[in-house]
């Protein structure tokens, strides 16, 4: 599982909390700036010191920002 987490922290979290936290820039939402900023550092602090719990938790955090992105773009769509 250790592997998972860290596949998932490396290759596909950066682009999404990058995308994520545009998005919560865009909507001057700062809280929910500062909590994808939180798990975008927690999730990189854990591959940094090869904790997959750590890294676990930061993805965690990343997942309220991520469903806010996909809410807003859908609301957006029509």
């Amino acid at each position: 599982m250790s592997e998972v987490v860290a596949f998932v922290t490396a290759h596909l979290m950066p682009p999404t909390a990058a995308f994520a936290l545009w998005n919560e820039y865009r909507r001057r939402r700062t809280v929910m700036m500062a909590v994808t900023m939180a798990g975008s550092v927690t999730a990189g602090l854990a591959l940094v010191l090869d904790r997959p719990a750590l890294g676990l938790a930061g993805l965690l955090l990343l997942v309220p920002p991520v469903f806010a992105m996909w809410r807003d773009f859908r609301a957006e769509d029509g």
